[in-house]
């Protein structure tokens, strides 16, 4: 009875060596990302390219943010416990060997969420299985990673924030016949929208209208996006005549306002610049000197204009 004991373990031994390890990855994370990434998934007429990413910190917290151009560098903190991002349509499922040599520069997995599997790369080059659970720290509920952006010309910092929509409130204005949108500002709020997943992205895109030029078009100053829905630093320049960014759908587990915050309508106030602000619901505007910010693009335009339809 005793050998019969120690054959098994031995067997028992064997099989546990054999088996490939698996990686825990949180559930709440992967699914938020894959909502997200959900547009990138699939094969459509203008391709998405963008990756998703999601790091969780020592502390429990998460930061969120997205790359175009299928992945690019990120600047994120030092104390990763685990990296988590998307690959989109037509990319391998698995890590690819700069996936890889990130899970090897942070000393963490880094893990590839598609659709329907998680694949991870750990830190001493394997790749293996990400295993979904609810046994992981609950991070949906910390506060994201407190990221800032700096610019080279230094004037002064603002920063653009959502509130969190008043219980029960639903929004159907009307747009402003009024103002007069140039179609080079529409399409360029068409593409942060996409960028930022439909409203779906937790973290700011954004851009300021940076004047004219001497045919009267209006320049449009590309900045970075931030790495919070909630909240985004940059640098506000001397011609910059309005910021447009956009608005979540969500903050948390609640409906976001899709109108310029209080926040946002004070740096309007304070710098004499417009407000815009993108997301779901259309495209809302404020100027300094009006109660209520007004909707001056629709929902319907909004999602016409991501279709290239003017």
């Amino acid at each position: 009875m005793k050998n019969t004991l120690w054959l098994f373990s031995i067997l028992l031994l064997f099989v546990s060596a054999a088996l490939p390890q698996a990686q825990s990855v949180p559930a709440g994370i992967v699914a938020r990302l894959r909502r997200q990434a959900q547009m990138t998934y699939v094969n459509t007429q203008i391709p998405h390219d963008e990756e998703y990413a999601a790091a969780v910190l020592s502390n429990g917290s998460v930061v969120y943010t997205m790359v175009s151009d299928r992945g690019g560098k990120l600047g994120l903190p030092l104390d990763i416990m685990l990296l988590l991002h998307t690959h989109p349509y037509g990319a391998q499922p698995v890590p690819s060997s700069e996936d890889k040599a990130t899970a090897k520069k942070i000393a963490a997995p880094n893990c590839v969420v598609t659709a329907t599997e998680v694949w991870c790369a750990t830190a001493d080059g394997k790749v293996v299985r990400g295993e979904l659970t609810d046994r992981f720290p609950d991070t949906s509920r910390l506060p994201l990673g407190a990221a800032r952006h700096s610019r080279s010309h230094r004037q002064q910092q603002v920063t653009v924030n959502a509130n969190l929509a008043p219980k029960d409130e639903t929004v159907h204005p009307t747009p402003d016949p009024d103002l007069n949108i140039p179609t080079t500002v529409k399409q360029a709020m068409a593409e942060i929208f996409k960028r930022n997943g439909y409203g779906l992205g937790q973290f700011e895109s954004s851009f300021a209208i940076h004047g004219h030029d001497g045919n009267m078009n209006p320049i449009i100053r590309p900045i970075k996006d931030g790495l919070q829905a909630d909240k985004e630093t940059f640098e506000l320049l001397s011609n910059d005549t309005a910021i447009v960014h956009t608005h979540p759908d969500m903050m948390g587990h609640k409906p976001a306002d899709p109108k310029p915050s209080p926040a946002d309508r004070k740096i309007a106030d304070d710098n004499k610049i417009d407000m815009y602000t993108v997301s779901s619901r259309g495209v809302f505007f404020y100027r300094t000197g009006m109660n209520e910010p007004k909707l001056v693009i629709t929902a319907k335009e909004l999602n016409d204009l991501t279709k290239g339809k003017q």
